[in-house]
């Protein structure tokens, strides 16, 4: 007989991912009957869904909606299309092409009015900086973000915003600031869990020393419950495109 202990443990692990692959077999069959923007939609959702878990189907699914958008002339799409892409190039070692696509997603962000691909970009920059060391640059594009996402109606936005400062405040050893920011993080991220019944869980995993790439002191370390890919290079893996 399994204990309740144990079949807690199979919730917390097991529970994201089935979750995971819900929303990937609705947002698949859906793709079947859409057309349209709301085509490109769905195959942005989808290259979201696999940008961490399969290479090939995030880039298929990234390629669709790059080509339906710019067919329809729907800048939205596009943006958020250049902006994944950013987000894989980055995370796969490609720092300038990645900044390259973000930049463009962000371009057309802006043009479109869509803020919270305007925010989730900035971030994305930032997080490019800070993987390469570069942690003024990146400081400023997470306060630009910040004027973008602090009145934002989707808090996940922010609390991906208040994870990444929190780590980069930390590689900076300012550890009051550190805190600050990673107990906002948990504050969402524990309020979207109780009021949308999310399954996700955030790991605390406690580090004995600071180390030299972006992993913090004396204090727990927020990542997503999946594993990074083997292919991402750079510091910290510290914004793994986590599904919120």
């Amino acid at each position: 007989m399994i204990s309740f202990k144990y079949t807690v443990i199979i919730s917390i692990f097991v529970g994201p991912y089935a979750l995971a692959q819900s929303r990937v077999e609705k947002l698949t069959q859906a793709l079947t009957q859409a057309d349209g923007t709301q085509k490109v939609e769905l195959l942005n959702k989808l290259t979201y869904e696999f940008i961490s878990v399969d290479n090939a189907k995030a880039m298929q699914y990234c390629d669709q909606a790059l080509s339906l958008a710019n067919k329809l002339g729907y800048q939205k799409g596009a943006g958020r299309a250049y902006t994944y892409r950013g987000v894989y190039e980055y995370l796969s070692g490609a720092f300038s092409d990645g900044r390259t696509n973000l930049r463009r997603g962000l371009n057309l962000a802006i043009k479109s009015g869509d803020r919270e691909t305007q925010g989730y970009s900035l971030v994305q920059i930032a997080n490019s900086f800070l993987n390469q060391a570069q942690l003024d640059s990146s400081l400023y594009f997470f306060n630009e973000s910040y004027t973008l996402l602090k009145d934002s109606a989707n808090p996940a936005s922010l609390s991906k915003l208040y994870r990444n400062l929190s780590a980069l405040y930390g590689i900076q050893s300012k550890d009051e600031l550190q805190k600050k920011y990673l107990v906002r993080a948990i504050r969402i991220r524990t309020l979207l869990i109780h009021t949308q019944g999310l399954q996700q869980r955030l790991i605390f995993r406690p580090i004995a020393g600071r180390e030299q790439h972006g992993h913090l002191t004396g204090a727990p370390s927020i990542q997503p419950q999946q594993q990074p890919l083997q292919h991402r290079a750079g510091i910290g893996k510290t914004d793994l495109p986590d599904q919120l």
